[in-house]
């Protein structure tokens, strides 16, 4: 199993290289297809949720796992181009001169592993 799971980073980690910094328009279809992935399998992940816990409810589940990550997902749709935006910022009057300029640009850092209950 451990094995497997750092296969599957590994993977993960050569794919995000690959590909380099993702433009806006992949970043909200892929925040469109976990609002679309919550809404089509919610039951089916509240009922997972259920069998894990032994006594939690599908209603508790869906309030607090489905409906608050889609909450989350939209508010990221809605604010995802602002936070790209580059903020520019000051250089030296000489480089200036020659051409130069400074920017921040938040950027995705890389692949993160988390294996949570």
């Amino acid at each position: 199993m451990e094995q497997t799971l750092k296969n599957v980073f590994d993977r993960q980690k050569e794919a995000f290289i690959a590909e380099g910094d993702p433009s806006l328009d992949l970043r909200m279809d892929r925040i469109d297809r976990a609002i679309n992935l919550l809404r089509t399998n919610g039951r089916a992940i509240c009922e997972a949720i259920q069998f894990d816990f032994g006594c939690r409810s599908i209603g508790m589940s869906l309030g607090a796992d489905i409906v608050s990550s889609i909450g989350a997902l939209n508010h990221g749709k809605e604010h995802l181009a602002e936070w790209m935006k580059a903020e520019p910022r000051h250089v030296d009057e000489g480089l200036a001169e020659l051409g130069a300029y400074a920017s921040i640009r938040r950027q995705p850092k890389g692949v993160v592993g988390i294996i949570s209950p």
